[in-house]
């Protein structure tokens, strides 16, 4: 039905009552809004951090591929090296034979031709 406003005593304490309600719910909603600001905020500031640490995720893994790479380099030069390194010892070795080989030779002429000491 209708809404009936009395008057009176009565009234005047419905009314007032009605107002007390009427503010504890703009209170109310107020407060709400307020929680939701903060909740906001905290967002935005957690969204920043991730943000941040996302690129520092992303800097430690471009980091931790220019080491791997350089790491790999590193390898192959030291097998290149040691491969390098093996081929020059075969070198030596093969000159001392030859060496040896000559010396052999020499000392086989001079016996056959007596002037071995």
């Amino acid at each position: 039905g209708r809404l009936r406003v009395e008057t009176g005593a009565g009234g005047k304490g419905i009314l007032a009552a009605w107002e007390k309600r009427r503010r504890d719910v703009l209170e109310e909603l107020a407060e709400k809004e307020r929680e939701e600001e903060k909740r906001k905020d905290l967002v935005a500031v957690l969204q920043m951090k991730l943000s941040e640490k996302e690129r520092e995720c992303l800097a430690l893994k471009t980091l931790h591929e220019r080491a791997s790479e350089a790491a790999k380099n590193a390898q192959e030069r030291l097998e290149q090296e040691d491969q390098h390194e093996k081929e020059r010892e075969e070198q030596r070795k093969e000159k001392a034979s030859e060496r040896w080989r000559m010396i052999g030779r020499r000392l086989a002429m001079k016996v056959l031709l007596g002037t071995a000491t």
